[in-house]
């Protein structure tokens, strides 16, 4: 989840959300292809996974999160937009202290525009390793709703209880 990209940090990520109580899973069908399809009482989110050796998430792959939820919500069985959620792995290489900001500034206007979530993979690390050690079905809400709230911006998830 700290280091990895491509089709590792992709199945991380959706090994993560199934600790935070999602149904999370890879879609592929005919032309369409998203890196994960999740859901939870609180809704469905389709996201896509980057991971970036030494730059930010720019905004191709928000671009191609764009696309994504057009071409999900075109789906004949899907009746609402899903909420996009773009999970980055910035500057990936670098120690956690050293990396600067996750997403560039056109990825985060694109982000307001469409009331995305974003989400920087390493802050997933903590909750999840929290989450791994004991069952805590409140806490785990608590990150689930941080995820749906968060429109336009980093999703900023709650501490995790001492």
């Amino acid at each position: 989840m700290l280091y990895e990209q491509g089709k590792p940090l992709e199945h991380v990520v959706r090994e993560s959300l199934i600790g935070l109580g999602f149904s999370a899973i890879p879609f592929a069908e005919k032309d369409s292809e998203f890196d994960v399809i999740f859901e939870s009482p609180e809704g469905r989110c389709l996201g896509e996974v980057e991971g970036k050796d030494s730059k930010a998430i720019n905004i191709e792959k928000f671009s191609q999160l764009e696309r994504n939820l057009q071409e999900d919500f075109a789906r004949e069985d899907v009746t609402e937009y899903a909420k996009g959620v773009l999970f980055g792995n910035a500057e990936r290489l670098k120690p956690l202290a050293e990396r600067g900001e996750p997403f560039t500034l056109k990825c985060m206007a694109a982000a307001e525009r469409v009331g995305a979530a974003l989400v920087q993979t390493a802050d997933l690390f903590e909750p999840i390793r929290y989450l791994r050690s004991r069952s805590d079905p409140a806490y785990a809400e608590a990150c689930r709703k941080a995820i749906f709230d968060t429109e336009g911006k980093v999703v900023e998830f709650p501490p995790v209880p001492r």
